[in-house]
């Protein structure tokens, strides 16, 4: 973890690349030096905190070295998948 800061509402922490080897698929992110995540903050009182699962995510595009990841409440019905 590179910093953390707390704004209105949420927090940014900006994550960089250690290249310690040995990563089998090293080409998917060979360029990618920089993820920035966003999180809100968890409201206790509407229940974020008791839920089993509570958290969703949007992966922005890589722009040149960087990636942003907005962590939010999930959407109603909205499915968990994971891509292999």
């Amino acid at each position: 973890m590179e910093n953390v800061t707390f704004g209105d509402g949420g927090i940014w922490s900006t994550y960089t690349k250690d290249d310690i080897g040995g990563c089998s698929r090293a080409k998917a992110i060979k360029n990618l030096e920089h993820v920035r995540v966003f999180s809100q903050k968890l409201e206790p009182d509407i229940g974020q905190i008791k839920a089993l699962r509570r958290q969703c995510c949007d992966i922005s595009p890589s722009f040149n070295e960087s990636m942003v990841i907005s962590i939010r409440q999930c959407g109603t019905d909205e499915l968990i998948s994971m891509h292999f």
